[in-house]
């Protein structure tokens, strides 16, 4: 790996390689990174539509609650889609890492971090991971064009 190998050359950028190497090998970091390309597989198609100049805001609104809905699916049915994704994770860090996800300890007094009673690592990550960012992205989507609707539609009015 690029990392390992600048991990073994001077000290100021081995220090740095040898944290991202570390960091990227957590699972956290690998569950994060599955968890984001399943939802940019959604939301790269909308971004590369709002990014052309022929596109126009009613439509972008309409692409947009497309995206919506597929998200809300997902949130609905978030326990299979999950599996999917742990299933991949999981695959992913025994083939490059040799090992396999743990969910941090869980403590019975914790401040800093989600600490959820789970039974299982699946469940504490999906609970901790997936559903904020699914959540996140649906409010934020939500609040950017959604709640805009109207106005957004209203510009068609003034434009050309």
């Amino acid at each position: 790996m690029a990392l390992e190998e600048i991990a073994q050359r001077t000290w100021t950028i081995s220090s740095t390689a040898s944290t991202l190497h570390s960091a990227s090998q957590k699972s956290e970091f690998l569950l994060s990174i599955v968890v984001c390309e399943k939802l940019f597989s959604l939301t790269i198609p909308l971004s590369i539509f709002l990014q052309n100049k022929s596109s126009d805001l009613v439509s972008a609104v309409k692409y947009t609650n497309e995206v919506l809905s597929s998200l809300r699916q997902m949130r609905e049915t978030a326990n299979d889609t999950f599996t999917e994704i742990f299933q991949v994770a999981s695959t992913f860090s025994a083939n490059l890492f040799d090992n396999e996800l743990q969910a941090p300890r869980v403590t019975s007094r914790q401040k800093s971090r989600a600490n959820p009673q789970t039974t299982s690592n699946e469940e504490y990550f999906r609970v901790t991971t997936f559903i904020p960012c699914v959540d996140t992205l649906i409010q934020n989507l939500t609040d950017r064009f959604v709640k805009n609707e109207y106005i957004l539609s209203n510009f068609k009015l003034l434009l050309p």
